[in-house]
C-alpha cells in the first residue's frame, strides 16, 4: 500500500507517461505509512539499457526518489517495495529540454512556501512574458499526505496574464504545490509548502487539552481511552474520528457534565491509526494523532530452544539458543542473563532479515548457576526464567544429571499415586 503523494495522476500524463525536464532534478514523494516494513528500490535505464544515477531517502513513513536526466530521450523507471513491484511498472519517462515559454512563467508570494491553518494564503502566477498566454490557464494543485487543499484561481480582469491564487488549509504539515503550464510543470514545481499550526489563541480549539495513553498506543479488540478537557472553552461541538489502514475504529464519548469527556476507542485491526479530535470543526492541539495499534500479546507462542538453555560442562558448553516469535503478535523481545558474578552481555541477531527467529549468544567464563530471563513485551515467555547449571568438569555434570533424573522419577511416582 505504498502511495505516491498526490496519486499517480500527479506525475503521469493521460498516456501514463512521466514527462520531465532535462537537466533539472526530479523528485517523487512517497507515503509508506500504510505499506508495512520494506525498502523502496528503483532503477532507471535508457534505450541502450544504461543505468541512470538516482537517490532514495527513506524515513519511517515517507520516501523521496530523486534523479536528474542529462539528455533528452526516453527512459524506463522500475520501482519495488519489499521486493514487490509497484503498480504501472515500468513507467516510461519522456525527458525534454525546458521550453522557452515555461521558463518565463513567474510565481511569487508567501503562499508558495508557507501558510497557517485556517488563514487565507495567496500567491501570484505571471504568464505575461510567454507566448499564447491568453489561451492557456495554469493547473494548480496543493497536495498533502492526508488530503489535498482546494486552490482557487482568479484571472485578473485588467491583465489576463496574471492569475491570483488562494487557499485555506485546515491541517498542518508538509505539502507539495504543483503548477502546470502548457501541459508541463514549470521550473521549480512542485514547490514544498510548510503549513504551520494556527497561533491565534482566541480559537476555542486551541484551549482543549487531551491526555492519556489512548492517544499513542493500543491493542486490537481492547478499549483504549483518553481524557478530553474543554472547561476553559466556550460551548462548542466536540467530534472524534479514528481511521485504521482498512477499518474505522469504534469511538465513544462519555460526557461527565463538567466540561470533561472520556473518549473510548476500540480498534479492529493492527497498524497505524489516525485519530482526529476537533472542536467546532478545528483540530485541537496535537490532532491528528498517530496511534500505533498492535495485536494482543501471546507469549505462549514464543518458543525458546537450543543448547544455551541446557545444563552443560564449561569447556564444551555451547552458549547459543534461539527465540522463535512467529505467531506472538507485535512485541519486543528482551533477554537478560545473570551469572555467578552478575549481569552478562547478550548478543542478539535475526537468523534472516525478514525472519522472526532471533539467535542469542553469551560467553560464560566460569562454572556456576546462570539465570536466563526471556520476556516478550515485558512478560516472561513459557519456561522463563531458565536456571542453567554449568559445571567445571564432566564428573560433576554427570552427578548432577543422576540426581536430577532421580528427582524426576520420584516426582513422577508421586503424581501416579495421586491419580
Amino acid at each position: 500500500r505504498i502511495r505516491i503523494v498526490g496519486g499517480w495522476q500527479s506525475i503521469l500524463d493521460s498516456q501514463n507517461r512521466m514527462r520531465i525536464i532535462t537537466n533539472e532534478e526530479k523528485k517523487i514523494y512517497f507515503d509508506t505509512s500504510h505499506a508495512g516494513p520494506g525498502i523502496l528500490k528503483a532503477n532507471i535505464r535508457d534505450v541502450e539499457n544504461a543505468s541512470i544515477p538516482l537517490r532514495i531517502d527513506q524515513q519511517d513513513s515517507s520516501a523521496i526518489l530523486s534523479f536528474i536526466i542529462l539528455q533528452d530521450g526516453k527512459y524506463d523507471l522500475t520501482m519495488t517495495y519489499a521486493d514487490n513491484s509497484l503498480p504501472n511498472m515500468p513507467i516510461r519517462i519522456i525527458s525534454t529540454s525546458i521550453s522557452f515559454d515555461r521558463s518565463k512563467v513567474k510565481v511569487h508570494g508567501r503562499g508558495t512556501y508557507e501558510a497557517r491553518v485556517n488563514e487565507e494564503a495567496e500567491f501570484t502566477i505571471d504568464t505575461s512574458r510567454t507566448s499564447n498566454s491568453s489561451t492557456n490557464k495554469p493547473i494548480v494543485r496543493l497536495i498533502g499526505a492526508q488530503s489535498d487543499v482546494d486552490v482557487r484561481i482568479h484571472q485578473s480582469e485588467k491583465n489576463r496574464n496574471i492569475f491570483r491564487c488562494s487557499y485555506k488549509p485546515i491541517i498542518p504539515g508538509d505539502y507539495l504545490l504543483s503548477i502546470i503550464w502548457a501541459e508541463r510543470e514549470i521550473p521549480g514545481s512542485p514547490f514544498r509548502v510548510n503549513i504551520l499550526p494556527n497561533i491565534n489563541n482566541n480559537h476555542e480549539a486551541s484551549k482543549v487539552i487531551c491526555t492519556g495513553d489512548g492517544l499513542r498506543t493500543g491493542t486490537v479488540g481492547k478499549e483504549m481511552k483518553c481524557l478530553i478537557d474543554t472547561r476553559t472553552t466556550t460551548q462548542g461541538e466536540l467530534t472524534v474520528y479514528c481511521q485504521g489502514i482498512n477499518k474505522t475504529a469504534f469511538c465513544r464519548l462519555f460526557d461527565h457534565r463538567d466540561g470533561t469527556y472520556t473518549l473510548f476507542i476500540k480498534p479492529e485491526e493492527s497498524g497505524r491509526h489516525i485519530l482526529t479530535i476537533k472542536y467546532n470543526g478545528e483540530n485541537v492541539p496535537g490532532s491528528p494523532y498517530i496511534v500505533k495499534v498492535s495485536n494482543a500479546l501471546n507469549t505462549s507462542e514464543v518458543r525458546v530452544f537450543g543448547p544455551g538453555i541446557e545444563h552443560g560442562v564449561l569447556s564444551t558448553f555451547q552458549s547459543h539458543f534461539f527465540c522463535e516469535t512467529k505467531g506472538a503478535g507485535t512485541g519486543q523481545l528482551t533477554v537478560k542473563i545473570r551469572g555467578p558474578k552478575g549481569g552478562f552481555h547478550v548478543e542478539m541477531q535475526r537468523k534472516h532479515l525478514q525472519d522472526r527467529t532471533i539467535i542469542c549468544r553469551y560467553n560464560p567464563i566460569e562454572s556456576g548457576l546462570y539465570l536466563i530471563s526471556v520476556k516478550w513485551s515485558g512478560k516472561h515467555v513459557y519456561g522463563s526464567p531458565f536456571h542453567i547449571h554449568i559445571f567445571k568438569c564432566q564428573e560433576h555434570f554427570d552427578q548432577f544429571q543422576y540426581q536430577l533424573n532421580a528427582y524426576r522419577l520420584v516426582e513422577q511416582k508421586q503424581n501416579e499415586e495421586l491419580e
